[in-house]
């Protein structure tokens, strides 16, 4: 919807329905009426306004994939064209210039307009039977209006249907009856006084044609349809004056996108290093002149660096002699102590029993310290089609590597929905779009429907 526009139309509504010069200018000063626009609403820019604002709606309802919205919508567009058609000659008139029952019938569908607005915060099927009763209401204070229901059709199914509600309609031609530029016979499926209806086939004539030629990016395919309601007499001698009705109906794909699911969790990663502390080596020890062994003992210790852990089967010393000096059989080394966080070695150095000879030893201690981390990660699972009236299946992949995994979202791609794609959390419902998810088997699953 173009801001502007739907602005003004506000601004209009608070004209007609009584606001003071003063109070319009107030209006101007808290920014409701734009730049480009005079201060006395030009019937034109009204309706067009009006239209953007019903044009948004209609989008939404796209969006949500919301049949009974999208309806409404179609419903209110269809009388606003009623109404924009008793104003060809006079759309760059003010509003000020418009006789009694013009200026309610602008007085109407701005009040319509301002209604469309709240879609965001509204409840949805309480919005749609607001606009049904403004609707009926245009038709009711207008002369010569029906009430005129609009259709949609998905493209695997025959027609669309759409029907007219009135009073003597049994007296009624259609004349003139085109789909898109292509005149053709009315479609009339069945017709009484109070009601025509009329089936517009997708398989054969100008609509089947369109579908032919059009693609995936086409969608929703607009179908406008166009023709004169006449009102006869005489056994059809004597016509008035016909009304041209212009109504844009839908044809939605089956094939509606793509969709995938992102799910998040924990993924643990250990990352492993070997290392080697040391040499430490012991102080000298002598034999005296008698041949007396000189002798200690020594305890080494080795750590892992901080934040990592020992990996304990990994641990291994080695104990070596110096100096000639040393006793092979009396030096010895042995483990002391071995845990996650600390490895300890006892060391005896001892010389021969020889005057005077030296004795050192020197100590290695080697192993692998490893470390774990949990990091948050998302994993996305494969697109799937989506197909209506089909529900999507969205299982976790089983290599992801995710623990304590949950689904996050829905990622939607189709051109019905605005920006051409469409996130839905875990539970959200909206319209015809409905997601599930089963935490026990880590599957997501999107039920889609024209509806809700």
């Amino acid at each position: 919807m173009k801001p502007c526009n739907m602005q003004y139309a506000l601004l209009v509504c608070a004209l007609l329905l009584g606001a003071s010069p003063s109070h319009a200018q107030q209006f101007d000063e808290e920014g409701a009426l734009l730049d480009g626009y005079s201060s006395v609403p030009i019937v034109g820019q009204v309706i067009s306004a009006v239209q953007d604002a019903i044009d948004e709606l209609i989008a939404e309802a796209l969006d949500r994939f919301d049949a009974s919205l999208l309806l409404a919508a179609m419903e209110a567009r269809a009388t606003v064209n009623q109404v924009a058609t008793q104003f060809d000659d006079v759309l760059e008139r003010t509003v000020e210039e418009l006789d009694g029952q013009q200026r309610r019938s602008i007085s109407d569908i701005t009040s319509l307009a301002t209604r469309l607005t709240n879609t965001a915060s509204s409840d949805v099927s309480s919005l749609v039977n607001s606009i049904r009763q403004d609707v009926r209401l245009l038709v009711s204070r207008n002369p010569g209006f029906v009430h005129v229901i609009p259709g949609y059709a998905v493209e695997n199914e025959d027609y669309i249907e759409f029907a007219l509600e009135g009073t003597a309609l049994s007296r009624a031609r259609l004349s003139d009856f085109r789909v898109g530029p292509t005149p053709t016979e009315p479609p009339i499926a069945t017709m009484d006084d109070t009601r025509v209806a009329i089936r517009v086939s997708l398989d054969t004539g100008p609509v089947a044609d369109l579908l032919k030629t059009s693609t995936g990016d086409d969608y929703p395919l607009e179908v406008p349809i166009s023709f004169i309601l006449e009102e006869c007499r005489f056994f059809g001698l004597w016509c008035s004056e016909g009304r041209r009705f212009r109504i844009l109906g839908y044809v939605l794909p089956d094939n509606v996108g793509t969709v995938r699911a992102v799910f998040v969790g924990d993924v643990r990663t250990e990352q492993r290093r070997e290392v080697t502390r040391g040499p430490f080596e012991s102080p000298r020890v002598k034999s005296n002149w008698r041949g007396k062994s000189g002798k200690r003992t020594d305890v080494w210790a080795a750590r892992p660096d901080d934040g990592w852990k020992i990996d304990v089967d990994s641990a291994r010393f080695n104990f070596t002699l110096v100096f000639g000096g040393c006793s092979g059989r009396r030096c010895a080394a042995s483990w002391m102590q071995q845990d996650e966080q600390l490895l300890r070695v006892w060391t005896q150095t001892e010389t021969d029993r020889t005057p005077y000879v030296t004795c050192k030893t020197a100590t290695t201690i080697t192993f692998t310290q490893w470390m774990s981390r949990t990091e948050r990660q998302t994993s996305k699972t494969d697109v799937v089609n989506i197909e209506l009236g089909a529900r999507a299946v969205l299982p976790l992949d089983s290599e992801s590597g995710l623990v304590n995994a949950r689904l996050a979202h829905l990622e939607i791609e189709s051109d019905l929905v605005r920006g051409g794609t469409k996130i839905l959390r875990n539970g959200e419902s909206t319209g015809g779009l409905t997601v599930d998810y089963d935490p026990a088997t880590q599957i997501a699953y999107l039920q889609v429907a024209y509806g809700n």
